[in-house]
């Protein structure tokens, strides 16, 4: 039996809803809405790795 992508969508959100599963989000998620926005988790650090790493 061929599963659709409809159908697996609708079992996710049944599980979803009945507490069976949680959604987990990636860093990069909101990047897909802007890529000017939101920062990559290498521009958000870049200041912290150049201040812990840099030569004294």
């Amino acid at each position: 039996m061929a599963t659709t992508n409809k159908t697996l969508l609708e079992l996710l959100r049944k599980r979803y809803n009945e507490g069976e599963m949680s959604a987990l989000v990636g860093a990069g998620f909101s990047k897909n809405v802007s890529e000017e926005d939101y920062l990559s988790w290498k521009e958000l650090l870049s200041d912290m790795i150049k201040y812990l790493y840099e030569q004294r």
